[in-house]
């Protein structure tokens, strides 16, 4: 029979949530490479990511049955399509869009409520990204917020201040040629386009 691990730590416990750095800070000095009882295993020390990052042999992105674009790929792929996104969010092809970007934000600061705690992942940086996501993609997309409860509520468009500004065909490089792009030249699964733009955007901007 075998034995099963005992968990290092929960990394979704109220006392971890409730203070992430410092619980990361004590995990770093007391166990460096713990592991969850999930079948994760976490890094805390800079040494140890990036050999971890560095030992391709060993350790692999592809860890989901869902594509990734570009971060469930190793090696030279990564490279290559990290590569083909990057066109897509020069500083040129980002100005045109930094009006959208300010709108955006300045509403989102605005509902911001006054006089009160909040939580500014759920009221501001989520929303954030899901805007700035669905403006850039002229509406490609779905978009997903997430309740303050923590559910997730799915809609077709984002706020309504944000789908005022979707143009009503897509007229962008990004939009239009998107879905034909990949490094090899070879049109993509029609999956792939999304999940390329979503990831380039919220990592590199």
């Amino acid at each position: 029979m075998t034995r099963q691990r005992e968990p290092d730590w929960q990394p979704r416990s109220d006392e971890v949530q409730s203070d992430q750095v410092a619980s990361y800070d004590a995990m770093r000095e007391g166990c460096p490479i713990a592991y969850d009882g999930n079948d994760s295993w976490t890094v805390f020390g800079h040494a140890d990511a990036v050999a971890v990052a560095d030992d391709t042999a060993t350790y692999s992105n592809a860890v989901s049955r869902h594509l990734q674009v570009p971060n469930g790929f190793d090696g030279a792929a990564h490279r290559d399509y990290r590569t083909m996104i990057g066109r897509y969010f020069t500083d040129d092809a980002i100005a045109g869009f930094e009006p959208t970007l300010r709108s955006i934000c300045a509403d989102l600061v605005t509902a911001v409520p006054r006089g009160v705690d909040v939580d500014l992942m759920a009221e501001l940086a989520e929303p954030f990204a899901n805007d700035t996501t669905c403006a850039f993609m002229a509406g490609r997309i779905r978009c997903v917020h997430r309740c303050g409860s923590g559910r997730r509520r799915t809609a077709a468009r984002p706020s309504p201040s944000t789908a005022r500004r979707w143009p009503r065909s897509p007229s962008s490089s990004t939009t239009t040629s998107a879905p034909n792009s990949t490094p090899d030249g070879d049109g993509p699964p029609p999956t792939r386009p999304v999940r390329c733009w979503r990831n380039g955007w919220t990592v590199d901007r």
